[in-house]
């Protein structure tokens, strides 16, 4: 039997990851565009654990010094995560969520190389990789009502407040949507009418990036300037999924966000967007003058305005408690109430895990051997 190739190892060690490598002829020849062969086969031997370069370097018989400039090139490039905790220096193999659709539109630079990856990334995600990554019960992020648009705020859970999620951080930065971006330079989609500098990364996750050139560093309140800025665009919180909301703070439109674009063109069972908040859409019939415009801001087709008539249908299981039609509402007609029970939110991002991989059928301590050296 013929030896594999770099690029098929490569893709084989994208199987044993949480999320396999679906379409592997479409990965393969966007592995061959950013790799070189030589590139490819050392990636194919870096774990998606982390793991010191000494420890690496012995396993794999690298110099110490030859293996982290590679590593550090590679992480500047976005596809290895690079963790720094004090003088402690630990790196892990990107997974092909960071790898094509986040990192390489961070910049929200339109460079040869992002431009001929657009139209192929986008493709990969629509036909092969997204029905894999949104097939599945747990998702990976949440929704979060926009604060004032909750009917009493003293109510809020601390992992329900997106303001009050900034409390756990140190560090910020904020880097261009992932979604918007590629859609923007791909020729076959109009351009998003939405802002794109509004993804929010924190601590260890905002310092890789800004250390990268890959994001810019801001201040705390300019978080919050940036969170009032997506709430007036029309743009949906989303937490990761877990009680402690993890370090990434998305914005997302209806149009390109990989969750709710998803929701609205896939076909069944495919359909899951963000997972829905703790609240729902309440309405003051004394206050609603039946303008039609909480029906059209809503970024999942809840709402359905009947102009000649003046009704205005709600699709209640279809809300995802945004609060997007509560905030824009110009009589203050609409606001967030609680709804019946508490969404089953993971604890943590371990216990998230281990739902991803129990649902995809992987047992997570094998899960763990075999992707540790």
């Amino acid at each position: 039997m013929a030896e594999k190739d770099s690029y098929q190892k490569l893709i084989d060690h994208h199987n044993k990851w949480v999320f396999g490598a679906p379409g592997p002829n479409l990965l393969r020849e966007l592995f061959e565009i950013i790799f070189t062969p030589e590139e490819a086969e050392l990636l194919s031997k870096i774990p998606f654990m982390p793991y010191k370069a000494n420890y690496l370097s012995k396993k794999l018989k690298i110099p110490v010094e030859e293996l982290t400039k590679k590593l550090d090139d590679f992480a500047q490039r976005g596809v290895v995560f690079r963790y720094q905790e004090g003088k402690r220096v630990r790196y892990a193999h990107g997974d092909l969520i960071l790898m094509f659709l986040r990192t390489p539109w961070w910049t929200g630079i339109d460079d040869e190389l992002n431009t001929k990856l657009a139209p192929l990334v986008n493709k990969y995600y629509e036909e092969e990789f997204g029905p894999e990554f949104m097939g599945q019960t747990t998702i990976a992020m949440r929704a979060v009502p926009v604060n004032q648009t909750v009917e009493d705020t003293r109510t809020i859970m601390p992992y329900d407040d997106v303001v009050k999620h900034l409390d756990h951080f140190e560090y910020y930065s904020v880097s261009h949507c992932g979604c918007r971006r590629r859609h923007n330079i791909d020729p076959a989609y109009e351009k998003s009418k939405y802002p794109t500098e509004t993804c929010l990364h924190f601590d260890a996750l905002g310092r890789y990036a800004v250390e990268n050139n890959i994001s810019r560093e801001i201040t705390k309140e300019e978080v919050k300037e940036i969170l009032k800025q997506a709430a007036d665009a029309g743009l949906v919180h989303g937490l990761e999924n877990s009680i402690d909301g993890g370090v990434t703070i998305c914005n997302c439109d209806p149009d390109y966000c990989l969750y709710l674009d998803s929701m609205l063109k896939m076909p069944d069972p495919v359909p899951k967007g963000l997972q829905k908040s703790n609240y729902i859409r309440e309405i003051d019939e004394e206050k609603c003058i039946k303008c039609g415009l909480c029906a059209k801001v809503c970024p999942i087709e809840a709402l359905e305005f009947i102009k000649d008539e003046k009704e205005l249908i709600f699709h209640a299981e279809k809300c995802m408690g945004c609060g997007v039609c509560a905030y824009k509402c110009p009589k203050g007609a609409i606001n967030m109430k609680h709804r019946e029970g508490e969404a089953d939110i993971p604890e943590s991002g371990m216990e998230f895990g281990k739902r991803w991989l129990t649902e995809r059928g992987r047992e997570p301590a094998k899960f763990i051997q075999e992707n540790s050296l």
